[in-house]
């Protein structure tokens, strides 16, 4: 075998019997940027042909090595195209293996949804050198914060699946992603989607360095006895590629989106009030951007099969129907709540519980309980009539886990009529329940049944737990007239509900965030 290697071109001399041409052109006018471009030709078995691969000039002593598994597609499959010659030539494989190799590759390639990036791994012998795309720093002011196409929505998906798809397969991951951004809270701008990326790449074939998404959401804020609609923003989905982890990226990106979102999706002269996000890496890295950390706590309960009459007692479940009613009741009381009793230079803020967040969430168990266990989620929460003729209720929705250990069924909304303190700030979580005397007994007969009511469902979709957010003192009360051990956990690393003022320049003690449950998660 004879084979020459210069600074532009590599050469291997063989033969074998599918004729393999490869090229591969830098293309200049951007500062240490050069792309690969191949084309591919098989003919039939000859000998004494030759093959030629003509690459670019070697990098700079000074370039980043850049993971060759993040490389944009077309850049992938030529390096993939090209470890496959030199593996050819260099394994002295048999004429029929050979061409076997090439049609292998060439078939993983045309696969509808097959990610080329995985080529990668079918061909592990070393590739020359080449020069190959070296990633900006992230204070490079040629990252931009922009919407990506279809194509790279699919990508992006595939990438964050490995993470977050848990029992589903890809496909069935991927199918979800499309079925949840098409609901009515999603659509029409609804949701955004957002990339970090070096804006003088073309489409399709830049990487992607980061990328996340925004959920417009309806909401309120209350000052000086007045109640005020805003629209807010929550944030979700974000996520950088494990190659590009490290570099700033993240940071740059949650920067960025902090701008974009002060006049995101709101009227002309008008700005963002404040928007919200649920931290799984714990408190301190989103707060360096805004968004501060509000106490996060919860309360569990254990499933129970066994139907207790005396608890169960003037209880109904919730269906899809119901909702709508209910919701707009919740809404209309919450705006009445949020204005009462403001203190002074104190604001109110919360997110409405509209029917349209409800079933963006009930869409996700929709999905789930149909494409991985063939069963219908119908009953959505329960309902009770206190004696005083107030009502309790409580919508939820079935989280399912990586494993059946992290299943849950999550409370997205607990309503209590007239409560005594129908306004529910963080910092009644902490207070000595023990001190509450003058509690309702019919209301807290009705939240006790309704608990009760939510462990008989769960236990009927071997749900592990009963997780309510952010109860009020009546709710623990209820629930520990279930379970007396019941206690208030206080979470420091996971879901850490996060808000971010972008209204007037204000101390974070100022606001207070009401009715911060589940439902607002996304």
């Amino acid at each position: 075998m004879k084979r020459r290697l210069s600074g532009d071109s590599a050469e291997i001399q063989r033969p074998f019997p599918g004729i393999v041409t490869i090229e591969m052109t830098a293309q200049a006018g951007i500062s240490k940027r050069m792309m690969l471009s191949c084309s591919v030709a098989a003919s039939p078995s000859t000998k004494g042909r030759r093959r030629k691969t003509s690459c670019f000039p070697a990098p700079p002593q000074h370039a980043t090595a850049t993971p060759e598994r993040s490389l944009p597609v077309p850049t992938i499959m030529a390096v993939a195209l090209l470890r496959l010659s030199t593996a050819i030539s260099m394994r002295n494989a048999a004429c029929t293996d050979s061409h076997s190799l090439f049609e292998q590759l060439k078939e993983s390639i045309s696969q509808k949804g097959h990610d080329p990036k995985s080529l990668l791994t079918i061909w592990p012998t070393a590739s020359p050198e080449m020069a190959v795309y070296e990633l900006p720093p992230s204070d490079s002011p040629n990252l931009a914060l922009l919407h990506p196409t279809q194509e790279e929505r699919v990508e992006i998906w595939k990438l964050n699946g490995a993470s977050w798809r848990g029992a589903m397969s890809l496909p069935t991951y991927l199918r979800r992603e499309k079925h949840l951004e098409n609901q009515a809270f999603t659509k029409d701008g609804g949701i955004t989607f957002w990339i970090l990326v070096d804006s003088t790449l073309p489409q399709n074939e830049r990487p992607i360095l980061g990328s996340c998404e925004s959920f417009r959401k309806r909401g309120l804020v209350a000052r000086a006895q007045k109640t005020e609609d805003t629209v807010s923003h929550g944030i979700g989905s974000v996520f950088c590629n494990p190659d590009y982890r490290r570099r700033g990226y993240a940071q740059r990106m949650i920067e960025e989106l902090g701008k974009k979102l002060d006049t995101w999706n709101q009227v002309i002269g008008k700005k963002t009030v404040f928007t919200v996000l649920y931290s799984d890496i714990g408190k301190n890295f989103y707060s360096r951007f805004g968004w501060e950390a509000f106490p996060s706590s919860h309360i569990s309960l254990a499933p129970t099969s066994h139907e207790k009459e005396s608890a169960l007692s003037g209880v109904r479940h919730l269906r899809a129907d119901d909702l709508e009613e209910l919701c707009s009741l919740d809404e209309r009381l919450l705006r009445a709540n949020m204005a009462r009793d403001v203190p002074c230079k104190k604001t109110r803020v919360a997110l409405i519980p509209d029917l349209k967040t409800m079933q963006w969430h009930h869409a996700r168990e929709e999905f789930a309980g149909r494409e991985m266990l063939g069963r219908e989620t119908a009953i959505k929460g329960a309902y009770a009539d206190c004696e005083d003729s107030s009502q309790v209720w409580c919508i939820w929705t079935r989280t399912f886990g990586n494993t059946e250990a992290g299943n849950t069924l999550n409370i997205l909304r607990f309503f209590v009529e007239d409560e005594e303190d129908a306004v529910r700030d963080e910092s009644m979580a902490g207070n000595d329940l023990t001190n509450l005397k003058s509690i309702d007994q019919a209301k807290l007969h009705g939240a006790a049944a309704v608990l009760h009511a939510a462990q008989v469902e769960a236990a009927r979709w071997d749900m592990k737990e009963v997780q309510i957010w952010n109860p009020s003192p009546l709710i623990v009360l209820a629930a520990r007239q279930i379970e007396p051990s019941t206690k208030l956990i206080h979470r420091d690393d996971e879901s850490i509900a996060s808000l971010r003022w972008h209204g007037e320049p204000e101390d974070r003690t100022k606001v207070e965030w009401v009715s911060n449950e589940k439902y607002g998660w996304c």
